[in-house]
């Protein structure tokens, strides 16, 4: 039985760039170091297995905040009809799944996980495992994580241009008409421009391919979505946020030492849940697949 971390590689994660990806998948084998025999795989639709084990985790990149559950409520409702049509599939079964509804999950800021993990008895004694799972996180929270983690004293645009209105009419209530004060005047003001002009080269990059950022900003961002995906595929195993680290419901993607990885505690739930999803898979006769081929990809790009 396995332990695997699936993130999607589509065109999404792929107009990224290499060096993103790699940065991402560095950090998720460090989060995820605690658990043994823990793999992280980058891996196309087509060669997603096609049973899910109860261990396994699914993590689909999208490119905005506003896809996040457009894409789960479409996950969702495929892997049912997959589910059942995999069932269907089997002459020594005819059930329905009347029990194994839509997992909706936990929103969080720029993701959500969920899973349905569980043993179902049929009418005839057969014992079926059945897994619905899976985690959305969304790019642009990334970027905007990184961009605020690395801009001037840590402001957005807004909050600089705000400084700069206010430094302004400070420096214009210099009303001395001496030689010294209007120097004075003057510099402030000029200070002020400088800031304003220097926040606003920074959010420029807001929009543009993270891949053609400097180097920094681009592991920041590898980094940021690891530990984003880290916490979606975390709620595939626990569904309640932790008390500490990044299992917290407003866990610090970046600059929050408490947050940059999974506490201790939390480390214990997780390996104890592994363990009873191992312990209750083995119950199952018969392992559904969750996709079977015949069926659409449940998180088949828009």
């Amino acid at each position: 039985m396995s332990r695997r971390l699936f993130v999607i590689q589509d065109s999404t994660l792929t107009r990224l760039g290499s060096g993103i990806g790699t940065k991402m998948v560095e950090e998720l084998k460090r989060l995820f170091s605690f658990a043994a025999s823990f793999a992280v795989q980058v891996a196309a639709p087509s060669n997603l297995p096609k049973t899910i084990d109860f261990t396994d985790s699914i993590v689909k990149l999208v490119a905005d905040d506003a896809s996040v559950n457009e894409m789960r409520t479409q996950a969702t409702q495929q892997q049912i009809r997959a589910i059942q049509f995999a069932i269907d599939k089997n002459a020594k079964l005819r059930v329905k799944l009347p029990a194994f509804q839509r997992e909706t999950g936990e929103q969080d800021r720029g993701g959500i996980g969920w899973a349905s993990k569980r043993v179902f008895k049929t009418s005839t004694g057969i014992k079926i495992a059945l897994v619905q799972t899976g985690g959305i996180v969304s790019v642009q929270t990334a970027a905007e994580t990184v961009l605020t983690f690395l801009a001037p004293n840590k402001r957005s645009l807004q909050e600089a241009t705000d400084e700069y209105k206010q430094r302004i009419k400070l420096a214009e209530l210099e009303h001395e008409n001496s030689r010294e004060h209007k120097n004075f005047r003057e510099q402030k003001i000029k200070s002020a421009e400088d800031s304003l002009a220097k926040s606003r080269a920074h959010w420029a990059r807001q929009g543009t391919p993270p891949n053609s950022w400097p180097q920094e900003f681009q592991d920041k961002m590898g980094v940021t979505l690891g530990r984003l995906v880290a916490h979606e595929a975390r709620h595939q195993y626990v569904g309640p946020h932790s008390q500490e680290g990044l299992g917290m419901e407003a866990a610090l993607m970046l600059g929050g030492p408490g947050s940059e990885s999974f506490s201790k505690d939390d480390q214990k739930v997780i390996l104890a849940e592994l363990k009873k999803l191992e312990d209750l898979q083995k119950t199952a006769k018969i392992h559904i697949e969750t996709f079977p081929a015949g069926q659409d990809f449940a998180f088949k790009e828009f």
